[in-house]
């Protein structure tokens, strides 16, 4: 560990002493921000089977990050947290912008491209919601955060899970967008193997449209999630 990695480990040590439970906070050393998640359990309901860790996650991000850029660069990875460079803004809070059209257009078109090169490269993000997200309007660059989640279903491809939820994310916002979806959509299958996954996933679903079309009629009621998984299952029985 260099002096200058040695100051900023010791510095983000007593950040999360004052920081206390919080798992995820933004931190500034010496002009430049960073953001510290700390090892802790979750209270959020993940989508995760198996036995993953946080040295995983942070193992994944530093893969992701050196194969693809698609995951910010992890400057420090400890057992107790991990640090990681800051750059741009989620998906989510772009999806608000007002008068916006361009930008999130260009963000989200971004954002399934970058999901298909992941899928294409062989990884699963687990949950990739716009709020774990981040796109840079300066570099034009998207970034994974969160590769916490994991899950493997032997009958299913875990990369088709992967997109159901990317497209269910963006109806969990419950902004009324829908051209963004769109340029999302249009990212991931201008990825050669982006369109081949988005078509078998959308041949899946109306292969087994009995099933789908009664989930999207008994969910439409529940809440948000239910709700938005009832509305990705239409969008892709409608196309």
């Amino acid at each position: 560990m260099t002096r200058d990695s040695r100051g900023l480990y010791d510095a983000v040590a007593v950040a999360c002493r004052m920081n206390g439970d919080k798992r995820v906070f933004p931190f500034t050393y010496e002009g430049n921000t960073y953001f510290v998640k700390q090892h802790m359990k979750h209270k959020r309901w993940a989508l995760r089977w198996g036995n993953d860790t946080f040295f995983r996650e942070v193992q994944r991000m530093q893969d992701v990050y050196t194969r693809f850029r698609l995951a910010p660069e992890v400057v420090i990875g400890t057992a107790q947290f991990m640090v990681t460079k800051a750059g741009g803004r989620p998906l989510n809070e772009i999806l608000r912008c007002p008068d916006a059209k361009e930008l999130i257009t260009e963000a989200f078109y971004a954002a399934g491209r970058g999901l298909a090169t992941l899928h294409e490269g062989g990884y699963v993000h687990g949950r990739p919601a716009a709020r774990d997200i981040i796109y840079d309007e300066v570099t034009k660059e998207v970034a994974f955060v969160d590769w916490e989640n994991t899950y493997t279903i032997p009958w299913i491809d875990n990369r088709f899970i992967d997109l159901f939820l990317f497209v269910q994310g963006y109806f969990r916002e419950e902004i009324d967008k829908r051209y963004a979806l769109e340029a999302a959509l249009d990212g991931y299958c201008s990825v050669t193997e982006g369109r081949r996954l988005y078509e078998q996933v959308r041949n899946y679903v109306h292969a087994h449209r009995t099933i789908f079309e009664y989930i999207g009629k008994t969910q439409t009621t529940g809440g948000v999630d239910w709700r938005s998984i009832a509305m990705a299952v239409a969008l892709f029985l409608a196309r």
